[in-house]
């Protein structure tokens, strides 16, 4: 293992290279956006029409999360199975939203131009780490769950992106993937006290294991993508599945440890990194699950054309997006009865007698004034429908009445829209 300290050296020439020209720096962000490219490819291309599921599909059934007009994806869900974030486009850039499961209020938690990727709550679910370009490359960021402060970026390496973060299960460290261009992507640990960065293995797409004793992820040979482990030391690294039919990718283990969920992938010419991927050609994408000594592998989903991003909560669901009449949404679907069992009894007590995370709605009488607490605060047509405009930190607003987490106010402008509380004060 390598172990490397972010010095102050490092910080002034992240800095210097935030002054390069316009030009220059446009450039670089495109290239490096290719990323995510690479994950939408997989999700779009090969889709030339709406896929209609057919009527004698026999499945699972499933229960859809999210049904918005955008791309949800990249999920997670907190630790006691309440609530899920997301990564959604639904104003061109991807941004992270957070919902209830069994409600349909969504709430917005980042905005702008940039793209906020993959949300990994903490163990306690009280903060979220996620993937963002907002200062050119791909960084990992941690902000509060719900609380309206300050997003602390925690990587500064202007020459690699750092995508897919996940906590420890202490939540003392944070996991995640490097890329740098021509290089084999590698997994790395940043510790949240010291700033100690620790590189693992080589691989991508890693996460942590129920009990943070190993990590799980996604390692390339070639044209195959397999699904390998190694323990949080680096050591014992071995190969978990292979499959000569498809490539295994977005592994989760189950809340025991015992079987893991993962998307499988018509094998072709792909390379995860900053490859060409315009000849990339996926037909259809299921999700599939092995046991942990790669025996009994089964099909999750039926032949409902594309599937991936899974994710294996705590509570033993399965949570996934799907490509479905022009709109990739999130859907879940119950794993085997015994594992949502034995899951349900594991949760904490102190996680599971959390019934809400989300503070309280808070209560503001009719024609008062609140102010925005940051800038680019969106006002909406309606609660997470279309976006009216953005105002800026200190715009002063008047209640004409409160919904949920959301209040209706009067603008400057003589408009009306709605604002989430969390922006206000």
């Amino acid at each position: 293992m390598k172990e490397r300290q972010e010095t102050t050296e490092d910080r002034i020439q992240s800095t210097r290279a935030l002054e390069q020209p316009t030009s220059t720096r446009g450039e670089r962000i495109e290239k490096r956006r290719e990323i995510f490219c690479f994950l939408l490819c997989l999700l779009l291309l090969g889709c030339e029409k709406p896929y209609k599921e057919p009527s004698s599909l026999i499945s699972p059934p499933l229960t859809r999360i999210t049904d918005d007009k955008a791309l949800d994806n990249f999920c997670s869900v907190s630790p006691n199975g309440q609530y899920i974030a997301f990564s959604s486009n639904k104003e061109k850039s991807f941004d992270l939203y957070i919902k209830d499961i069994n409600e349909k209020a969504i709430i917005q938690r980042t905005s702008g131009s940039e793209d906020d990727l993959w949300p990994s709550f903490s163990p306690d679910g009280s903060k979220i780490c996620f993937s963002s370009n907002r200062f050119g490359s791909f960084d990992i960021f941690v902000m509060d769950t719900l609380k309206a402060g300050e997003i602390t970026q925690i990587t500064f390496d202007k020459k690699r992106d750092e995508i897919f973060p996940s906590f420890s299960f202490e939540g003392d460290k944070i996991l995640f993937t490097s890329l740098k261009e021509e290089k084999n992507p590698v997994i790395m640990a940043i510790s949240l006290k010291t700033g100690l960065i620790t590189e693992i293995t080589d691989g991508f797409f890693a996460r942590f294991s129920p009990n943070g004793e190993k990590i799980i992820f996604n390692r390339q040979n070639v044209d195959d993508v397999d699904i390998w482990m190694v323990d949080i030391d680096g050591g014992d690294c071995k190969l978990i599945f292979h499959n000569e039919e498809f490539n295994c990718l977005f592994p989760s283990l189950s809340p025991m440890g015992g079987r893991i969920v993962y998307s499988s992938c018509p094998k072709g010419r792909m390379r995860f990194g900053y490859k060409t991927i315009g000849e990339i050609k996926v037909l259809k994408m299921d999700i599939r699950s092995v046991a942990i000594n790669g025996r009994n592998d089964i099909k999750i989903t039926g032949d409902c054309g594309v599937c991936l991003f899974p994710f294996w909560s705590s509570d033993g669901f399965i949570y996934f997006s799907s490509l479905r009449e022009d709109n990739v949404d999130i859907f879940r679907v119950s794993g085997p009865e015994e594992i949502i069992q034995k899951a349900k009894d594991r949760i904490p007590e102190e996680i599971r007698k959390v019934k809400k995370v989300f503070p309280k709605p808070k209560e503001v009488e009719p024609e008062k004034s609140v102010v925005t607490t940051r800038d680019n605060v969106t006002i909406w047509s309606y609660p997470g429908k279309n976006v009216i405009t953005k105002v800026n930190k200190g715009t002063r607003l008047i209640v004409i009445s409160s919904k949920k987490w959301y209040i209706k106010v009067l603008l400057p402008d003589g408009r009306t829209g709605w604002v989430s509380s969390f922006f206000v004060e």
